[in-house]
C-alpha cells in the first residue's frame, strides 16, 4: 500500500506541458503509448509501467503498443490527472 500510495504521490505531484498538452491545459483524448504516459506524469517508463500494474484488472490488456481511449479516460480517473490540470 505504501508504494501505491508513493506512487500516486509521485504522479500527482507531476507538472509538464509539452506537445500532447493544449494552450489551454487540455490533455487531447485519444490514444496513448506507454511513453507518452511516462512523459504526461514526468516518470520513467519502467516506474510508470510498474505503478500502473496496480490498475491492470480495471484498465485492461493494452493492444499492441497503444492504450485505448476507454483505457486513457480509466487511467486518469483511477491515477487522477497531472496536477496543473486540477488548477
Amino acid at each position: 500500500m505504501e508504494n501505491f500510495e508513493n506512487f500516486e504521490k509521485l504522479l500527482k505531484s507531476a507538472c509538464i506541458i509539452n506537445n500532447f498538452i493544449s494552450q489551454s491545459h487540455n490533455l487531447y483524448l485519444k490514444a496513448y503509448p506507454l511513453k507518452k504516459f511516462s512523459e504526461i506524469y514526468q516518470v520513467d517508463v519502467r516506474t510508470f509501467k510498474k505503478g500502473i500494474k496496480l490498475f491492470n484488472p480495471k484498465i485492461g490488456i493494452r493492444i499492441g503498443r497503444f492504450y485505448t481511449i476507454n483505457q486513457v479516460k480509466i487511467i486518469f480517473e483511477s491515477i487522477g490527472t497531472p496536477e496543473f490540470l486540477s488548477e
